[in-house]
Parts: structure tokens; C-alpha cells; sequence
């Protein structure tokens, strides 16, 4: 342990005039009690990673104070009145910068303060917020496909319409289609961004993520066994492309599998 030695506290206690002294010295009582605890500075900030989640905050002890340094860290909470109380994040305990990472959920506000810890006590930085802006990049389409065309089987139609809903039966926004010989439905988890979305069922749809139930409209309704479809935003239009995703068909009382590709492009409503 280490402790630092405050010859100007010394004068206040041993003596009753140090007047003299602590004029020299330009003594401000608080002020040297405050230097027990260590000094952070005011500049802390947070770095975002433009395509994902990644989100590190920075932060830098530029006096240790009295005592040597147990821990330095950070407050993070989604809730201003309650980053006292969630996450703590103990970083390392050390003088000068530190730093944490954690992966923040698009569009949620954040508050943070670091801290630094000795035998003296604890010292806040300054309270910051931030709202998690980042966006993730195109997803690679590993098929070339025309726009608003579908082939199933080899046979290729039209698409006529695109329709939206929110809150719809099932997960969180609808993207529907008509005309051609074939209709689809896709239920989403949540609205869609750039990115991957797996297939999945109406049982496991609202506690997933990047899934999607895929509905097809054929006399009768049959869902997709699997597949994966790939969601682009360009500019003002969303594109769905889907290369092979699989759905079985009963033709003459036997069950058979086929494959279906294709492309809806259209100007969203509810973006």
C-alpha cells in the first residue's frame, strides 16, 4: 500500500496558526481532501462500430489520489435513475486510460459514468447518454435474382402487389404478396434490417430474433420446411431475395420437396 504524504494536512492537525503556510502553499482545505480519492478525467467518451453493436466506452484516471488504485470501471444503465444500481463493469485498476466493451441493442438510450476505486473511497466521472445508432451492412446474396420474380420449380412469375402489417397474427410486421400463380407470406420477428433471417415456425417466432415464418399461398397454404431469405435496404426500397428455400407438396397423395427462389423489391410504409 502507499500512501501519499500531505504536508499541508499535517500543519491543520499539529498546529493551530499555519496561517502563514497554507498561503504559501495555496491550501484549499476541500479541495486536498477531494486528491485522496483519485481524479478522473472529464473527457470520458464512447466509440460505436457503424455495422453492429459494438460499443466501447473510454475513460482515464489521471491522478490516483492518496492510495494506489483497487479498481476502475463503469455504471451502465438504460434507465438514468437506475445506473446506480445495474450494470457494474470492473475494468482493471490501474492509472491512465481504460476502457469496456459491450454490445448495445439498436436504438436503446444508454447511460454511463466510470469510476475509480482506492482506500480513500470512490470517484464518478461525469453521467453521459448515448443512443445506439449503428446499422449492419448489406447481407451477400449468393444468387443472382430478378426484381419482383419468382421461380418455382423452374416456372417463373410475375409479382403484382407487396402489402405491409404491422403487429400482424404472428411476429412483429408482414410482408405479403399477390398475383402470379403464387402468393407468399413472410411474418417477421421484428422489422427487418439488413441482414439474415432464418426460417422458423409460428411456435418459436416471438422469442427469436433474424427469424422469419415464410407462408405460401397456393390453392392452399403450405410453409416453408427451410431456407434462409436475405434482406437489403437500398436507398428508399427493401428487397427480400431468397435462393432456395424448400416446401413440400402433396401431388397424387405423395408428399414431394421442391425448391423456390426469387426477389420482392418495394418502397416501404413503415420504416
Amino acid at each position: 500500500m502507499k500512501l501519499k504524504f500531505y504536508p499541508s494536512i499535517v500543519c491543520i492537525l499539529l498546529f493551530q496558526s499555519c496561517s502563514a503556510f497554507l498561503d504559501e502553499m495555496n491550501f484549499d482545505l476541500f479541495k486536498d481532501y477531494d486528491q485522496c480519492t483519485p481524479l478522473i478525467s472529464e473527457n470520458s467518451y464512447y466509440q460505436q462500430d457503424s455495422t453492429n453493436g459494438s460499443t466501447t466506452l473510454v475513460s482515464e484516471v489521471i491522478n490516483e489520489g492518496a492510495y494506489e488504485i483497487i479498481a476502475n470501471g463503469y455504471y451502465l444503465s438504460t434507465d438514468s435513475n437506475g445506473v446506480l444500481s445495474e450494470n457494474q463493469i470492473i475494468v482493471n485498476s490501474s492509472l491512465g486510460e481504460f476502457s469496456a466493451e459491450f454490445n448495445a441493442i439498436l436504438g436503446q438510450e444508454y447511460f454511463f459514468y466510470p469510476f475509480s476505486i482506492n482506500e480513500c473511497g470512490m470517484s464518478k466521472g461525469k453521467m453521459q447518454s448515448f443512443v445506439a445508432n449503428w446499422y449492419p451492412p448489406l447481407p451477400e446474396v449468393p444468387c443472382e435474382l430478378n426484381d419482383n420474380e419468382i421461380i418455382d420449380n423452374g416456372a417463373t412469375s410475375k409479382i403484382g402487389k407487396v402489402y405491409e402489417t404491422l403487429s400482424p397474427a404472428f411476429g412483429k410486421y408482414q410482408v405479403s404478396t399477390s398475383g402470379g400463380t403464387l402468393g407468399l407470406k413472410f411474418y417477421f420477428s421484428e422489422i427487418p434490417m439488413n441482414g439474415e433471417y432464418h426460417s422458423t415456425t409460428a411456435q418459436y417466432l416471438e422469442s427469436g430474433t433474424k427469424k422469419v415464418m415464410i407462408i405460401l399461398d397456393y390453392n392452399n397454404y403450405r410453409q416453408v420446411e427451410e431456407g434462409t431469405i436475405y434482406v437489403s435496404e437500398v436507398e428508399d426500397y427493401i428487397i427480400i431475395s431468397f435462393c432456395d428455400i424448400k416446401y413440400t407438396w402433396s401431388i397424387d397423395s405423395t408428399e414431394k420437396l421442391y425448391s423456390l427462389k426469387g426477389q420482392i423489391k418495394f418502397k416501404p410504409n413503415f420504416k
